[in-house]
């Protein structure tokens, strides 16, 4: 990003904002707006602003499958051996694996179900659970849990926001 090119003063703002608005379309690199010398906002077009909120989702979903896995390494540790947890994460990585060639062969949850939603599947390996949705060119995890666990409030709290 060009940051000498992309600052302009609020006044420019308000008086070119069509052709601001197309020049933000045509880039797709943000405007950062100054009132008395300071930035005080940034414009983007509203594709690079989906893009971005679309990405820090995905970051955002990796990071709390990131703390699912390390959950539940540590609980597996806990309650038997590194061998047992190493073997188990080993059988959970081989099931995510295959998502990749057949994202569509898994199961709606039936939590979700029940609710009406169809856009989630699940696979596993018992009494794991992997949780994910199928985008048009990905697959993203956004659970991976122990079974066994009060899935109706962890999948309200983590995947609709309840």
């Amino acid at each position: 990003m060009r940051y000498a090119t992309c600052v302009k003063p609020i006044s420019y703002l308000k008086a070119n904002a069509a052709e601001v608005l197309a020049e933000l379309a045509e880039l797709r690199e943000p405007l950062l707006i100054t009132r008395h010398g300071e930035a005080k906002a940034v414009v983007q077009d509203i594709t690079s602003y989906e893009q971005t909120q679309e990405t820090l989702a995905l970051l955002k979903t990796l990071a709390l499958g990131q703390r699912d896995v390390e959950s539940l390494h540590d609980d597996l540790v806990e309650h038997d051996s590194i061998a047992a947890a190493r073997h188990r994460l080993d059988e959970i990585a081989r099931v995510i694996e295959t998502l990749a060639l057949f994202p569509d062969r898994g199961a709606h949850p039936p939590e979700l179900l029940a609710l009406g939603i169809r856009e989630f599947r699940q696979t596993g390996f018992k009494p794991y659970r992997v949780i994910y949705r199928v985008g048009s060119d990905q697959v993203v995890i956004h659970l991976i849990v122990d079974g066994r666990r009060d899935l109706p409030s962890l999948l309200g709290r983590r995947l609709l926001g309840v």
